[in-house]
């Protein structure tokens, strides 16, 4: 059975003992219809906080579900309830329902931890955000979703959700490269693919110190926000696409882009005037090398000296480690950078790290 968490909706004064705002009532509205798009029919247990209670008594409106008060989702001199309790006599009483947890903060993080959605705390966590553990469906599960939000309207307390980007994105990154990849001479095309906005400073960091002449993006610039299929996100894609474009302006390299699945292209082309945008399966040349670039790989055709490519795994049983002098080389930048020189065929193959945050 699915369990689903969320935090109580925004209050003018950020703390869960006072009323809901206009927000906080439009936020947990929000969340309700989702929740209706899940087909929830479940009981809601919630922190006896006026806010989490209030939030709980809308979305309980909205879907017309029960709704049970639980001191132990209540934070109590800082901390979190005990949450363990809390969710133990819950699933004792209704072993065959799915249940929503509405809670105060401490015990939102709690119950996240709980659950094992996530290994560790973590610093935000928005008001009426949805996370959820146990669901047969792969979009339901996870942590923190806020897709069903408008962007401008997704906060904690009064920090913005767009405020609390821009810190991630503009983070410093410490970066070190073996001796080897910053040497390297000739050309240097630096080829990076799916890059979620949260490693930006990743990215910002590897093309100052690697100065590529030629930067190859193979799509879904701002990877986390999935605008292929939720139209809803576009002022998150196109904010946080802001961030990725100045960066790879102020590189002064050549740039070339394969918008991806998750791309709008004629948004990216505005953003980026710098770049020539190619459709996915195009061969260019990169120093005298014909070279194919795509996305996915069940859309490219590997018929050319150097592929480069990205979107997944899935599909691609061919590793960097595969690649041989004298043979054509193919790079899927999921999940992994590569620097290399067309004419020598010398490469590097340039881990990148998990979120930040």
């Amino acid at each position: 059975m699915t369990r689903y968490i969320t935090l109580f909706g925004h209050t003018d004064s950020g703390a869960e003992d006072t009323p809901l705002s206009a927000l906080g009532r439009e936020q947990a509205g929000l969340l309700a219809e989702r929740l209706r798009r899940f087909e929830f029919k479940g009981v809601i247990i919630s922190s006896p906080s006026v806010a989490s209670l209030e939030t709980a008594e809308i979305i309980a409106g909205i879907l017309d579900v029960p709704v049970e008060a639980s001191d132990n989702l209540g934070d109590k001199n800082g901390a979190a309830g005990n949450v363990s309790e809390a969710v133990r006599l819950a699933e004792e009483k209704h072993s065959e329902r799915e249940l929503l947890f509405v809670c105060d903060g401490h015990s939102a993080d709690a119950l996240i931890l709980h659950f094992g959605i996530r290994e560790r705390r973590v610093p935000l966590l928005f008001h009426c955000s949805l996370s959820a553990v146990g669901s047969q469906l792969k979009e339901v599960n996870g942590y923190c979703n806020t897709d069903y939000i408008p962007y401008g309207k997704t906060c904690r307390g009064n920090y913005g959700r767009s405020e609390y980007d821009r810190a991630l994105m503009l983070a410093d990154y410490d970066l070190t490269l073996p001796g080897e990849v910053l040497s390297m001479q000739g050309a240097r095309v630096l080829h990076i693919g799916d890059t979620d906005s949260y490693r930006y400073p990743y990215y910002r960091r590897l093309i100052e110190i690697t100065r590529p002449d030629v930067i190859v993006h193979t799509g879904d610039l701002a990877d986390e926000v999935k605008i292929g299929r939720k139209p809803e996100v576009y002022d998150e894609y196109v904010y946080k696409l802001g961030f990725l474009a100045k960066m790879l302006i102020e590189s002064g390299a050549r740039l070339i882009l394969v918008p991806g699945n998750n791309d709008l292209p004629k948004v990216v082309a505005e953003l980026i005037p710098e770049a020539t945008v190619y459709p996915e399966n195009t061969v260019i040349d990169l120093f005298g090398v014909e070279t194919r670039i795509s996305h996915r790989v069940m859309n490219t055709t590997f018929d050319r000296e150097i592929t480069l490519y990205g979107h997944g795994y899935t599909g691609d049983d061919f590793r960097p480690d595969m690649n041989r002098t004298g043979q054509p080389m193919r790079f899927n930048a999921c999940e992994t950078a590569f620097l290399f020189n067309p004419e020598s065929r010398e490469f590097h193959v340039i881990p990148v790290p998990q979120y930040r945050y």
